[in-house]
């Protein structure tokens, strides 16, 4: 596919037309008929007597948003997006020290940031093998020197731009912005209700001007916010939900970061909070129709069966238990660029492999991830783990899912994000 059809099918629009592609492509006959059917049923309701019954109107809305999601939420749906993404952290610094920092502690390894011409190769390294979309990432990637010129860099290569910041950029960044070829900016709204942003009137100011201008130029955006310790006040992300209507709430728990700020146990003796919070989340996400998922796998072991449920049958894949790290014996879907060009498999997972351009394409690329973290991937995150059959199936399918769906089930459980995992938490670990 051309980066020019990829663009058509990804504004809002054509990403459900693309989707709608895709399932009358790859989904089996049976799921094809269902969904295609689903979908002429609720657009009927939703046309033709949803405007008489408010309470009805609201029921049609839920089912349309669960029929985009399954779309573009399904496992084969993610994984593709995935492939066609290349994640780059430009710099490990940052203008905020938030406490549930991924990258907290990696400034320490890799201080320098990436230099233009490095950036650039790269651009051109990622055309050549497929790659859509840089996904730029930090630390706070706008305030790079050369920020500006690495988005024009990716313009004039046709290069679709995601990025995630904390929204503190300033109005020369936000003048770059140019919203055909910006794929999503993730803000990360945590830093809004925990890291002291009332004290500072300049940074709350800012914070809400760049989401009205990002409102108001129509760039697409997203809100992701992280379950922690000090996840601050709940409420001030549900009234922002609701004024400024993001394309999606992108939901994780804290990780480890390679400083190891905290650990599996903490996150499971929190788990009733963690559960009400992000019911919470869902209902206002639900109401306002809005898409809503977690984005890091959580444990089965959290929750209850019946909050399960909740979770997974009001809207289809919110939550999953593993990551893409391994399905169908793919082990670079969340591949990284550090600033020095060496390689981690994923933003959280610190193995880190020499410099990307000593690889010549993806399949070297795969085979030299798979051979360190297949093992690892094996290792229980808890002790608990080495008893469960949830996890029992997660290890069995890391050898035979190469041709089934069956790896990504309501009944499969990795033991968390690999990040849990003590040997993900050394920067320092080469291949």
């Amino acid at each position: 596919m051309s980066p020019a059809i990829f663009k058509i099918l990804d504004n809002k629009i054509g990403r459900y037309l693309g989707s709608t592609l895709f399932i009358i492509l790859y989904e089996n006959n049976r799921r094809r008929l269902l969904i295609i059917s689903k979908y002429i049923v609720s657009y009927f309701f939703k046309i033709i007597l949803s405007p008489f019954n408010l309470k009805f109107q609201r029921k049609i809305n839920q089912d349309f948003l669960s029929f985009w999601i399954s779309l573009v939420r399904n496992p084969d749906s993610i994984m593709k997006s995935r492939d066609r993404t290349l994640r780059v952290c430009i710099t490990y610094k940052c203008n905020l020290t938030c406490k549930s920092c991924y990258a907290k502690g990696l400034i320490n390894e890799i201080p320098e940031d990436m230099n233009l011409n490095d950036f650039k190769r790269l651009v051109l390294w990622a055309k050549k093998n497929n790659f859509f979309t840089i996904r730029m990432l930090g630390g706070e990637p706008t305030i790079h020197p050369q920020f500006v010129e690495m988005l024009e860099t990716c313009y004039q290569n046709l290069m679709f731009v995601s990025f995630s910041t904390n929204n503190l950029f300033l109005p020369h960044i936000l003048a770059k912005l140019e919203r055909f070829w910006m794929h999503i900016i993730t803000v990360n709204y945590t830093v809004y209700t925990v890291e002291n942003f009332k004290d500072d009137k300049r940074k709350t100011s800012l914070f809400k001007k760049n989401l009205e201008e990002l409102n108001k130029r129509r760039i697409p955006f997203a809100f992701s916010y992280i379950l922690g310790k000090q996840d601050g006040n709940v409420q001030e992300l549900l009234k922002d939900i609701e004024n400024y209507r993001p394309n999606y709430i992108a939901i994780t728990l804290e990780i480890p970061a390679s400083s190891g700020q905290i650990h599996i146990t903490e996150i499971i003796n929190r788990s009733n909070s963690i559960y009400a919070k992000i019911s919470l989340i869902q209902e206002t996400a639900i109401k306002l129709n809005i898409p809503f998922f977690v984005y890091r796998p959580l444990l089965l072991c959290m929750f209850a069966k019946e909050q399960w449920e909740k979770l997974r049958n009001i809207i289809p894949f919110t939550v999953f238990s593993r990551c893409p790290i391994g399905y169908r014996d793919n082990y670079i879907r969340a591949l990284t660029v550090n600033p020095d060009l060496t390689i981690f498999p994923c933003p959280s997972l610190f193995i880190r492999g020499p410099k990307i351009f000593s690889f010549k394409d993806r399949d070297t690329l795969n085979r030299f991830y798979k051979d360190r973290l297949k093992p690892i991937l094996s290792k229980p995150s808890m002790e608990q783990c080495k008893n469960c059959n949830a996890y029992r199936k997660y290890i069995y399918s890391l050898e035979q899912d190469l041709i089934s769906n069956s790896g990504f089930d309501d009944n499969i459980c990795q033991g968390g994000c690999l990040s849990f995992k003590q040997e993900m938490q050394m920067p320092c670990c080469s291949g």
